[in-house]
């Protein structure tokens, strides 16, 4: 990670450097020692200024160490590390991280099981095995407003027992960065709409994690600096060439530049991936805090199958998009379940739709070579049978 940092400056890419630079500061304190929590995706990273001790998200750390291939031979690693077949190589990649003595085990884990149920039932279980509390939370997946109260309740009692504090200054220092961090977010997806491809999909999906760190000074920081990467980028704008796609689920972490390759090779170009997509998100209040994050998790497009076709349907449709590829990961049990819904749906309106499924944390389970032909396939359909690869 500290080569990742110095790679970001030397480039002088601002907000790669933040971004790293603070998930860096979690880690070292981790590494020396400082009790932590292990966490899934979705515990409100407005809770972490009120803390006792830092957190390390779960997904976020796995997909580092998968990145930069820290664990070799992953898939023979499962029955070392007691991990049934059909778990998350998320999952897997944290327990390996531990087993190796890459990262200490945590001293208590914060679980909901939105958006992954693995995440949820591995947290229990690793807490069991290594006799530290797992505060949970059961999320019935029915986007109404029962949920969002019951949510909000189930919010208030964990965070009364991590002693959070909401009478502080601390908790209205959170709040107002939240929200900031949310405004200036908000400004970037719309320059985005606007002008198609001015940000990277790469750069997207490096950043999307940024989601776990609203309510803390480097959140507001990194977004700022891309804003203002992308308001400089407007001037010499120019439209991209060829045909325009939409990306939906995670890429393969050990190969950054897929999406890179495939525009270069391919043609045409990734202007937007659904995972840095947060929507429209109300800002959070102190008198009313649990209840707003419950309603931020609640109204996310990701929490019901037909408000996530919706949502990428609308901005398909602002965008000119005329494709969507969508990359399932095995055994995921958060998006890959609602492909055959977005199939149905996307296919009534005409849009090109291309679902491949590998794994984003395991090499052993991508086949490179069947996605290019695929890819191929798919994008010689779009252009009157004619493939075009260069």
């Amino acid at each position: 990670m500290d080569i990742a940092l110095r790679y970001a400056r030397s480039k002088g890419d601002k907000y790669h450097e933040y971004f790293i630079e603070a998930q860096l500061n979690v880690l070292d304190r981790i590494l020396e020692g400082e009790p932590y929590y292990a966490s899934t995706f979705y515990i409100p990273g407005e809770w972490t200024p009120l803390l006792d001790r830092p957190v390390l998200y779960m997904e976020r750390i796995s997909g580092f160490a998968a990145a930069n291939r820290l664990v070799r031979h992953l898939s023979d690693k499962r029955v070392q590390a007691s991990t049934p077949g059909c778990d998350c190589t998320y999952q897997l990649m944290f327990q390996c991280l531990l087993d190796e003595g890459l990262i200490p085990p945590p001293s208590g884990y914060l679980a909901m099981s939105y958006a992954c149920n693995n995440a949820f039932s591995f947290s229990k279980a690793s807490a069991a095995r290594y006799d530290v509390p797992c505060y949970s939370i059961n999320v019935p997946r029915i986007p109404n407003m029962h949920t969002i109260s019951d949510l909000g309740r189930s919010l208030a009692r964990m965070g009364a027992s991590l002693n959070v504090c909401l009478d502080s200054d601390r908790l209205t220092n959170a709040i107002k960065l939240s929200n900031s961090a949310l405004a200036i977010k908000n400004q970037i997806d719309q320059l985005r709409i606007l002008y198609p491809g001015i940000l990277d999909a790469t750069d997207g999906f490096k950043l999307f994690t940024i989601y776990n760190d609203l309510g803390s000074n480097h959140a507001v920081a990194v977004l700022e600096q891309l804003l203002a990467t992308i308001e400089k980028r407007i001037s010499g704008y120019r439209p991209p060439l060829g045909s325009k796609w939409i990306w939906l689920g995670v890429i393969p972490l050990y190969r950054n530049n897929l999406l890179m390759e495939t525009e270069c090779r391919l043609g045409g170009r990734f202007v937007y991936e659904e995972l840095f997509s947060f929507g429209d998100l109300e800002p959070i209040q102190a008198d009313s805090f649990y209840k707003d994050l419950a309603r931020r998790i609640v109204n996310s497009h990701f929490f019901s199958v037909q408000r996530r076709a919706d949502f990428i349907m609308d901005i398909a449709a602002k965008m000119g998009v005329e494709g969507i590829v969508c990359f399932s990961q095995r055994n995921c049990s958060f998006l890959p379940p609602t492909v055959p819904y977005l199939r149905r749906t996307l296919k009534s309106t005409g849009m090109a739709f291309m679902d491949f499924t590998g794994d984003v944390i395991d090499p052993n389970y991508f086949d490179e070579g069947k996605y290019w032909l695929t890819m191929e396939e798919w994008t010689g359909m779009q252009n009157g049978g004619a493939c075009r690869v260069r």
